[in-house]
Formats: structure tokens, C-alpha cells, sequence
């Protein structure tokens, strides 16, 4: 398996977590349903904050710790829906958004795993909240298609 720098991996991260913010951004301005949309866009803005968060703590490791870019992890491939998906329903968005949602927890649990400390606690925090996310999105799944 191919092996990622920790430097990158943070790229990555920041790069998927914009990309899901986008993606919820674009499917809430689909939606004619305010509450719906209310949701969809606070989840596009945790995903913006998460996207913030995950580049300071970059920044920050980086500057401390002299082999934070030396670090290497193992490549897992997140679902690329986020970026190809286009003029969804709320349903198949929600399928996609559940997906990468998931991908995303099990890629934060990863980087977890293979890092220590301050960096370590971070990613499993993110790996939970994504898990959180992924509730959330499965609970108005569940709401909206009840007959």
C-alpha cells in the first residue's frame, strides 16, 4: 500500500472537508424545503470549520514537531462522490453524503491510529464528529422518507 506524509494527508483532509462543504452547499440551494436546507448548510459550516481546524493544527505541528512531515500513513481512499455528484435529490444526496461521512470517520480513525499525542486526540475527535454527522444525515433520512 502506498504511503502518504502526514503533511499531505493534512492537505488531504483539508481539501475533502471543503469539498463536503461545497457539496452540502449545492444540494441545500436544491432544496425548497427551508428546514432542510438550514441543515444542510449547517453541515456544510461545520465541515468549513473543520477544514479551518484541521489546517491550524497543520500549521502548529508542523512548526513544533520537526518530523511531522517525515511521519508517513497509509493511504485510504475516501469516497470521491463528494466531488461528481451534481443535481441530486435530498435522497441520493443523503446516500452519498452518509457515504463520505463514513469514509471520512474511518480515515480520521486512521490517522489516529498511526499518530500520538495532541495530533492523535485530534483526529479522533474528527472521526467522531464525522460519525456525528453521519447520525444526523441518517436521521433525516429516515424523516424524510416516511411515508
Amino acid at each position: 500500500m502506498a504511503k502518504l506524509t502526514l503533511g499531505q494527508t493534512v492537505r488531504n483532509c483539508i481539501t475533502v472537508e471543503k469539498a463536503s462543504a461545497r457539496f452540502y452547499r449545492d444540494l441545500a440551494a436544491d432544496q425548497d424545503d427551508e428546514k432542510v436546507k438550514a441543515f444542510l448548510l449547517d453541515m456544510a459550516g461545520q465541515e468549513r470549520e473543520h477544514a479551518a481546524a484541521i489546517e491550524r493544527l497543520g500549521q502548529e505541528q508542523a512548526a513544533r514537531i520537526p518530523t511531522f512531515a517525515d511521519s508517513e500513513l497509509e493511504i485510504v481512499e475516501s469516497a470521491p462522490a463528494w466531488a461528481t455528484a451534481e443535481h441530486l435529490t435530498l435522497e441520493q444526496g443523503l446516500e452519498v453524503a452518509m457515504e463520505c461521512e463514513g469514509h471520512a470517520a474511518l480515515y480520521y480513525d486512521i490517522i489516529a491510529d498511526q499518530t500520538a499525542g495532541e495530533v492523535s486526540r485530534f483526529y479522533r475527535t474528527l472521526a467522531r464528529t464525522e460519525e456525528q454527522h453521519l447520525s444526523r444525515l441518517q436521521a433525516m433520512q429516515a424523516r424524510k422518507l416516511k411515508p
